[in-house]
């Protein structure tokens, strides 16, 4: 190498992140000098092999180029959460892939090395070789294979050799976009627009905030346990004077693109003259918090703590591959179904960022340490608050409030990052271990944050009994189960009927400019 001269914004090293090899060269600096370094080791703790990474960008522009993505209107973030679900399986020579007429999961399959033989239907000939860089089961990519239903081969396929193949179910495709519809069509809006304002029956007030009121409603003449919803009504003289205008037209945005049994779903939106409404499903168990915090203890057995944290943490990753940060998670905005699940509520600072956001925004005990410094934030911060609710719910308080510390004393501590576990605590080392991970000041250090994503909070120890399948498919007994009367019940929420009340006859009436701006609604 001949000697060269370094200034602000170059950069040296880079081969030691590559490989391991021994420095090449010697730097020297000739005056006072600020660097910032990157090690390999965090490098691979943060992004992942570089091998890896580019095996990723490999898969993703091969799985673009597959006719069943044409129509797609697939986010690029998305395909690359796609890719990074690939699982590898190796297949010996002999060994059958696929047999014809035999049931099996629609799959994609990518061969990464190796040779593969389709066979005739008669299994005697071949018909053509699958080689390193080819793919198959295209033809099983398809909406009227949703649901995890299985399809029965079409072809046998065998390992001529030693071969791997990284493998995408469409099952796996189907949890990352949604809805398999959109292969075939643009993004969905998935509300139910047949269900009609007029249609709806008022009950009684589930709640009231700063803006409107929630109702239980059901729709007219049907007896239906499914056409009984929560219709929240939010006025729009109160949006504008708090300027919540943009921020109530992303939520529904957001809403009506998401499909997942632990999120709050959004079924219909209406207007008129004075309000916003949204019909949304109902959900009966009341909040998390009542759960976690009752008359006679504060938090749950840890057994507990682990189904209604997984819940969480599957609703979080949901939003996460969609670029979605939550940025409000805690007890109250977490409701428990009719059959004991979380559900995540309230979607008012939810927002789509592809890389970080700057606002300040959320419940002070829940925030993580960026978000208070203004540093910028990613998923990150959600992670960080699932730790901070992790702890609650097996503590039974939140790890950095004290009795008598006001906010910026609550900041000061959160922005530290200490916390301990009080002695009377019964939290196992395994759980320890997951929310330390968790409540990690640098926001690239934090467990869900890491190459592994999602999937390094999910395979942690703590969790190695959780069948995350089977969760989602709500095949567990919650470890409580609201008792409910009928699909009307709202015993666990609050008496609210003394706010019902009318229109205040002085509000003044929005401009045509002002109701322009809820056009989008």
């Amino acid at each position: 190498y001949d000697d060269q001269a370094l200034g602000a914004g170059d950069y040296f090293g880079e081969r030691a992140i590559v490989t391991e090899e021994p420095r090449v060269a010697n730097i020297t600096a000739t005056e006072e000098t600020v660097c910032l370094c990157l090690s390999r080791d965090l490098f691979l703790k943060v992004l992942g092999d570089l091998s890896g990474l580019v095996m990723k960008s490999q898969d993703k522009r091969k799985i673009r180029a597959i006719p069943a993505f044409d129509k797609a209107d697939i986010k690029d973030y998305e395909f690359d959460t796609i890719v990074g679900l690939i699982e590898d399986i190796t297949f010996e020579a002999g060994e059958e892939v696929s047999v014809a007429g035999v049931e099996a999961r629609p799959c994609i399959g990518l061969v990464r090395e190796g040779k593969l033989a389709v066979k005739s239907k008669d299994g005697k000939t071949t018909e053509k070789n699958i080689t390193t860089g080819g793919y198959f089961g295209e033809d099983t990519i398809s909406p009227a294979n949703k649901g995890g239903k299985t399809v029965e081969a079409t072809r046998t396929i065998v390992a001529e050799e030693k071969t791997v193949i990284g493998t995408i179910t469409l099952a796996t495709i189907e949890s990352v976009i949604g809805s398999l519809d959109r292969l075939e069509t643009k993004t969905l809006d998935l509300r139910d627009t047949s269900i009609k304002m007029s249609d709806l029956k008022k009950h009684r007030i589930l709640g009231v905030g700063t803006f409107g009121q929630v109702w239980l409603v059901s729709k007219k003449g049907s007896k239906s346990d499914d056409d009984v919803y929560a219709l929240k009504i939010q006025v729009k003289r109160e949006l504008l004077n708090h300027q919540q205008v943009d921020g109530v037209l992303r939520e529904k945005n957001i809403m009506a693109t998401i499909d997942h049994p632990f999120i709050i779903k959004l079924v219909n939106t209406y207007q008129d003259d004075r309000s916003l409404y949204m019909l949304l499903r109902l959900v009966q168990g009341g909040e998390l918090f009542s759960v976690l915090h009752t008359d006679t203890r504060d938090g749950v057995s840890e057994k507990a703590a682990m189904f209604y944290s997984a819940g969480i943490l599957e609703g979080l990753s949901y939003m996460h591959r969609r670029n979605i940060l939550y940025r409000d998670l805690k007890p109250e905005n977490v409701l428990i179904d009719a059959k004991g699940y979380t559900v995540i509520v309230d979607l008012g600072f939810a927002k789509v960022v592809p890389d970080k956001t700057y606002t300040l925004c959320g419940t002070p005990l829940y925030l993580a340490p960026e978000v208070i410094l203004s540093r910028g934030h990613d998923k990150g911060a959600d992670y960080w608050s699932w730790g901070v609710l992790l702890y609650e719910m097996i503590i039974g308080q939140t790890p950095f409030y004290e009795h008598g510390l006001d906010q910026i004393g609550l900041f000061k501590r959160i922005v530290k990052g200490k916390f301990t576990y009080p002695p009377f605590a019964s939290a196992s080392e395994d759980v320890q271990e997951l929310i330390n991970g968790c409540l990690v000041i640098r926001s690239s250090d934090r467990l869900g944050n890491l190459a592994g994503g999602d999937r390094d909070l999910k395979t942690h120890n703590w969790y190695n009994k959780m069948d995350w399948t089977r969760l989602v498919e709500k095949g567990y007994k919650a470890p409580w189960v609201p008792k409910l009367k009928n699909a009307l019940d709202s015993s666990n929420f609050d008496n609210w009927d003394h706010m019902a009340k009318d229109a205040d006859p002085k509000e003044k009436k929005l401009s045509k400019k002002e109701q322009e701006m809820f056009n989008t609604f």
